[in-house]
């Protein structure tokens, strides 16, 4: 076998390796239904029951009168799974609502569109100064301008979040709120793969720890956004 012809077949195994792997990550071939394209950058599928929550009257049975409660609605019709990102166990647990889960979609919306977004034009802006209905999306600029800047603002109060010990840890570095929230945010990294990342082992009692940090550092973005009143409760930690 030639040079030319060894290095095609390897690129038509890398090739194959490749798709198959996005394939996969995409749950192609995986239920029936819908999928987008396939791609290696593109982030995991999950085929899931999606379940929203909704309001209800229902009857208060040690008072007998009628009551507005929170109920779970599910959205996925009877005996199908939907297909959808599949998010690390930190964001995961959270309902869809949570004003913590909403802050890291936000996040991460504004940083996938900031860079997309077209600049203001000359045109866009009227003689007295204010701006005409299309303004060249300088206002959605400006509003996801925003995000990143109250997010990043939270993440410096926050510094390091995870450090080694004095009495060891080689190797190991310490993980800032900036470097947790992006991993989580923006990579989709769940919390060993951040640790492994960093130097650390991984082991499970980091892994709530890096936990506990990214729901307090999530909490801060959501009150930064105005998502949550800064004088609200904390929320009780979460059991990992």
């Amino acid at each position: 076998m030639t040079q030319a012809a060894a290095r095609a077949r390897a690129e038509r195994i890398n090739m194959q390796i490749i798709s198959t792997l996005a394939d996969r990550r995409a749950r192609i071939g995986v239920g029936e239904g819908d999928r987008g394209c396939a791609g290696p950058a593109r982030p995991a599928m999950q085929l899931a029951q999606v379940v929203d929550a909704g309001m209800s009257t229902i009857e208060d049975g040690s008072r007998g009168a009628k009551v507005i409660a929170g109920v779970p609605v599910i959205v996925t019709a009877p005996g199908l799974l939907t297909a959808r990102r599949r998010l690390p166990a930190v964001l995961a647990r959270m309902n869809e609502r949570d004003a913590r889960r909403v802050a890291a979609d936000r996040y991460a919306l504004a940083v996938e569109k900031i860079g997309s977004v077209a600049g203001a034009s000359v045109e866009g802006i009227k003689a007295d100064g204010g701006a005409e209905t299309n303004d060249g999306g300088a206002t959605t600029r400006i509003l996801h301008a925003g995000t990143i800047k109250a997010v990043e603002r939270t993440l410096e109060r926050g510094a390091v979040v995870l450090a080694p010990s004095a009495r060891g840890g080689a190797g190991r570095r310490a993980i800032t709120a900036r470097e947790l929230i992006d991993a989580l945010c923006l990579n989709n990294s769940d919390m060993k793969s951040i640790l492994l990342a960093a130097g650390w082992s991984g082991h499970r009692r980091d892994v709530a720890r890096l936990s506990c940090a990214a729901e307090d550092q999530l909490e801060e973005m959501a009150r930064a956004l105005g998502l949550v009143a800064r004088t609200a409760p904390h929320p009780a930690p979460s059991l990992h």
